[in-house]
């Protein structure tokens, strides 16, 4: 009787959760198909090659150079997906992973029970998750989506540990594990989360949770550990190990005190940047990906010297910092504060430059397809949405602030609204601090301002009455 009392009220919630995957897929519906950007052919030729290896399986996607960071796991979920059925299995697998996080992570905030009341303004909130950015990431072929699911899963394991059952933990075990494999900086997100939470417990006081905190470094390290096994077997297949894009010394460079450092201390310093001062600056996209020597370094120079580049990075920026310290941190911050205001969807209609490298780099049939779509002739109306989002986001801040410190609202409430703007901060301080302001990296997770925000109003309307619970202990 218990077990389908359980079901009983968990089924409203299961079919939210399917309506509210139904809604995320809309960007692709009036596209016409899933959007695609310059890493996407990335993902799939590294995947493509491995496939090729293991099963012979044609090689139909251009492999880039075997590096790290464009994750080879990731890749593998795109190439099943067209291996089935072009990208649609993809994209619907996001848009109902991404229904299923939102509802679940809403019933937190709320009464157990579900009345029409509840449900009717859980509806209102899903609908105007689907006016923001979420949607367009949920039917994005590249693992930015994940970022804002890797800070949802991280809030509730860390907060909600005791309360949830094992099925709903090993849920958001699974979504943080997979945001760790499918892209390198979840990690410090995930490992960001888990500082932020600790320190919380410790200013109020409250038991800390050290056990579910564990279990999110455990999650964020399978990010490390699939990256080294990656590594692994390229070394042992190719005889030499991949090699990690200098994104710093880009961004170092371009923004001025890697190029200072670089005049000042040349060739004394020995580094292998040094042939190549005369080009600098640049900006940090053609410093890495430009093949030319007119306007890029890093992929216009041999194999050999990319290593070396690389591997001379972690010792260039300390140089720098300490050749410049004041420039370079004035730098660093400048850039997240850049990323924090670049919060467009420019990546979801294709450019001339974008139609132009599709042309060149994806499988004819491919490309056939993605000449049909919306985005092809520039209207997916997605400025409109990157614009909405923008302006209720920065609502939806002061509305953050305000149930911070509102005491009518449970703590546990308050502390993961606190955790989730602090992963947001910390993601625009990681990419455009440490490798440039994209309009995309910073929107993949702006989404969870207005939700969160509106997940307070919630609980402070319908959520439950007393005041200052005790925030859920990992110990137990």
């Amino acid at each position: 009787m218990a077990q389908q009392a359980a079901v009983d009220r968990d089924l409203p919630w299961r079919r939210l959760s399917l309506l509210a995957a139904l809604a995320f897929l809309w960007p692709a519906l009036v596209n016409g198909m899933p959007f695609l950007f310059y890493d996407t052919p990335g993902y799939l030729g590294g995947a493509n090659a491995l496939a090729h290896g293991l099963f012979g399986a044609p090689l139909d996607w251009k492999a880039a150079p075997v590096m790290l960071g464009r994750s080879i796991y990731y890749g593998s979920f795109l190439y099943g997906s067209l291996a089935v059925a072009g990208f649609w299995p993809a994209a619907i697998l996001q848009a109902v992973l991404s229904g299923v996080c939102v509802v679940t992570f809403l019933r937190y905030f709320l009464p157990m029970r579900a009345s029409g009341v509840i449900l009717g303004a859980a509806i209102a909130g899903l609908v105007l998750l689907a006016c923001t950015t979420l949607p367009f990431f949920a039917t994005f072929m590249m693992p930015d989506l994940f970022s804002g699911l890797a800070l949802l899963g991280a809030t509730a394991l860390l907060l909600f540990w005791k309360r949830d059952g094992w099925r709903r933990r090993a849920f958001w075990i699974g979504v943080t594990a997979a945001a760790a494999l499918f892209h390198p900086t979840n990690v410090p997100i995930l490992l960001s989360v888990v500082v932020v939470c600790i320190l919380l417990h410790f200013i109020l006081e409250v038991p800390r949770p050290w056990l579910s905190a564990a279990i999110v470094l455990l999650a964020a390290s399978t990010g490390i550990a699939g990256e080294a096994v990656f590594s692994a077997g390229v070394d042992h297949a190719m005889g030499q190990p991949p090699i990690r894009p200098p994104f710093v010394t880009a961004r170092l460079t371009a923004d001025g005190p890697g190029t200072r450092y670089l005049h000042d201390t040349c060739p004394k310093n020995g580094f292998l940047l040094c042939r190549y001062v005369s080009r600098l600056p640049l900006p940090s996209d053609y410093f890495l990906w430009s093949k030319s020597s007119a306007d890029g370094v890093f992929r216009a120079i041999p194999p050999a010297q990319r290593r070396q580049l690389a591997a001379e990075e972690t010792r260039f920026v300390i140089a720098t910092l300490l050749h410049l310290p004041g420039q370079t941190i004035g730098k660093f911050f400048e850039g997240a504060y850049k990323q924090m205001n670049r919060t467009g969807l420019n990546e979801f209609n294709y450019g001339w430059i974008e139609r132009n490298f599709f042309k060149n780099n994806l499988p004819p049939d491919v490309y056939d397809q993605t000449t049909s779509t919306r985005a092809f002739v520039l209207k997916v109306p997605a400025y409109e949405f990157a614009r909405f989002t923008r302006e209720i986001a920065i609502l939806s801040f002061f509305i953050c602030l305000w149930t911070m410190f509102d005491r009518r609202i449970p703590k546990p409430l308050r502390m993961a609204v606190a955790m989730i703007l602090c992963g947001i901060i910390v993601n625009a301080f990681l990419c455009g601090g440490l490798s440039g302001a994209h309009d995309r990296y910073q929107a993949r997770v702006i989404w969870l301002v207005p939700w969160i925000a509106y997940l307070s109003l919630l609980a402070r309307f319908f959520g439950p009455k007393n005041p200052e619970p005790a925030v859920q202990s990992a110990e137990a």
